[in-house]
């Protein structure tokens, strides 16, 4: 871009991330950081989906090619829980001493899991069907 004329601060770049983590050195070649603009699938870009699928639902191709596409940026991010969705389990948590309940089970997931991983490691050597097999990618 530099060859055609254009100075260092006309050129805005935005570097698209899963997360949202900054480039490196390497990325950016000899840009300044700050020309840099941040964006990342787990917050912008499924926000702006979100709100695209609000305005395609008389579009049900285009809507229903909007909501696979969130789904697979969640399935990348890690971020399967929708912005309602996560409302309701704040709301929930915050009802009586369910958060308290929450920390135990946080507490307690890792040994939970492990002896699910167990289970169904064994199943899977008597060759018989895997539960929770999400568990053995380390998802809850």
């Amino acid at each position: 871009m530099r060859e055609e004329g254009y100075r260092d601060e006309d050129i805005k770049v935005i570097y698209l991330t899963l997360s949202g983590r900054g480039s490196t050195t390497y990325n950016r070649g000899n840009l300044d950081k700050d020309s840099i603009q941040l964006i990342s699938y787990k917050s912008n870009t499924l926000q702006w989906l979100e709100a695209c699928q609000r305005q395609t639902t008389e579009l049900p191709i285009l809507h229903q090619t909007l909501q696979q596409y969130e789904d697979i940026i969640r399935q990348l991010t890690g971020n399967t829980m929708r912005d309602s969705e996560r409302a309701e389990v704040i709301e929930l948590l915050r009802t009586d001493d369910n958060i308290l309940k929450a920390a135990k089970i946080v507490e307690a997931w890792e040994e939970v899991r492990m002896e699910l991983l167990e289970g169904v490691e064994s199943a899977d050597q008597r060759g018989k069907a895997l539960p929770y097999s999400s568990c053995k990618r380390g998802k809850p």
